[in-house]
């Protein structure tokens, strides 16, 4: 859990932060599709997130 938590929540503050400090207010961020949880359907950008494993979990708090 805590490399999950560090690897994908804190690595990404730290990013958005030193965006912040230089300025830089646009780049492409690309997560994955376990925030979604399980689908067997096509999945849009704005479909409700429902993480189901803490990895999943982690990645949604980054976004967020």
């Amino acid at each position: 859990k805590k490399k999950y938590y560090i690897n994908n929540y804190v690595a990404t503050k730290n990013l958005v932060d030193i965006c912040l400090n230089n300025r830089i207010n646009k780049f492409i961020f690309s997560s994955t599709s376990a925030v979604y949880g399980n689908s067997e359907f096509k999945l849009k950008e704005n479909d409700i997130k429902v993480p189901i494993s803490v990895y999943g979990k982690t990645k949604l708090k980054a976004e967020k």
